[in-house]
């Protein structure tokens, strides 16, 4: 859970420095690190996301032609 909380204080952090309209340049390295890693993790969930979502499409997809195939070849 100390992941969860230091996210939370990062955004926390990020968003007081955009409403106080302070440019990306106001971020230390840090705070500019810790930013882009939320987006890489974001990115790397959706990219695990939709490669799953493509798998099972490919089952569902191989499971009715191995089923009309077999259908069709008994008649």
């Amino acid at each position: 859970m100390p992941e969860v909380k230091e996210t939370e204080r990062v955004a926390e952090l990020i968003a007081e420095k955009l409403a106080a309209r302070l440019g990306a340049c106001a971020f230390s390295p840090a705070e500019q690190e810790a930013v882009k890693d939320l987006l890489r993790t974001k990115r790397n969930a959706v990219r695990t996301f939709l490669w799953i979502c493509g798998a099972v499409m490919l089952w569902v997809l191989k499971d009715a032609y191995v089923y009309l195939a077999s259908h069709l070849a008994l008649k």
